[in-house]
């Protein structure tokens, strides 16, 4: 039974890669619009001990429409240093944007990408191509998107945001995850447990009953107003490190989440923010591809 479990729970932890998330991949095409950049944070505690675990920094990008362009998240432990950055493109589909996450650690970069099929038959041939390479491996795999609803990880967010009059009439929402390492489509329900003039409480269980017994729900927490994440409880998408190897098990955490206000974004700022980060990140990547 215990090894039972930690099977599911490692099926679980890595396609999981919550609701927080979120990255950027910068599309000049795109900013050509009016455009505002918001900045918040997520600080990861550990629930039993309150324990620093890690820091979430977010930049993203959204429309004057409210809709999101781009996004990044970078991880970093609690002196500050960065040990992880995900990005994602919206360009495609707000619910499945493309997605990389490159973890410096493990040297393990782990690509989305939305492939629409051609021009006659997009929903008959769309398909994710996802690849995940280390200095071990290279896996490379594709997905047929033949579920009605499916979100690719921080597109989960979006999801709520469209669909938050259904969630609070229905108090339940069915939809279709990406399970990236496991390469498969997992059948979720979002549930709402509870609503108040500040909040509104939701639950996340997989809708396969053998996985659900044995996965604590995610517990999420958001703004009624603006619809931001305000909180997450749960199995997070980062793998826990223990003197500097691999355990395959991600952090269970608490985050809380603050907002800093929307300001303009510009194309000059974009071509500042792209410039630092791919002298950030050059180095790391440089060092992936190679292998």
């Amino acid at each position: 039974m215990l090894s039972l479990k930690l099977e599911a729970l490692r099926y679980f932890q890595r396609f999981f890669v919550y609701v927080l998330g979120i990255g950027l991949i910068f599309t000049l095409t795109l900013h050509s619009q009016a455009a505002q950049l918001l900045n918040f944070e997520g600080r990861a505690i550990d629930p039993e001990t309150s324990a620093l675990l890690y820091i979430e920094t977010h930049k993203v990008i959204i429309n004057d429409d409210g809709n999101y362009l781009s996004a990044n998240v970078t991880y970093s432990d609690p002196y500050g240093e960065v040990f992880a950055e995900k990005t994602l493109d919206y360009v495609k589909s707000s619910l499945t944007p493309d997605m990389m996450f490159y973890d410096k650690r493990s040297e393990e970069r782990i690509t989305v990408s939305l492939n629409t099929g051609d021009s006659k038959n997009k929903a008959k041939d769309a398909y994710f191509h996802v690849l995940i390479e280390s200095k071990h491996k290279r896996k490379e795999s594709k997905v047929k998107l033949d579920e009605p609803l499916i979100v690719v990880d921080a597109g989960f967010d979006r999801l709520i945001e469209s669909k938050w009059q259904t969630l609070k009439k229905d108090n339940e929402l069915d939809f279709t995850f990406l399970a990236i390492t496991r390469v498969q489509l997992i059948n979720f329900e979002a549930i709402q447990k509870a609503v108040s003039e500040a909040s509104v409480f939701v639950e996340l269980h997989p809708r396969n009953f053998f996985i659900n017994i044995l996965v604590e729900p995610i517990l999420l927490e958001y703004d009624s107003k603006t619809k931001r994440l305000l909180s997450f409880e749960g199995l997070t998408n980062i793998e826990r490190f223990k003197d500097g190897k691999r355990t395959e098990e991600n952090y269970i955490a608490r985050i809380k989440y603050s907002y800093q206000p929307l300001k303009p974004f510009s194309i000059l700022s974009l071509e500042s923010t792209k410039s630092n980060d791919s002298n950030r990140l050059a180095p790391a990547s440089k060092k992936v591809d190679s292998e």
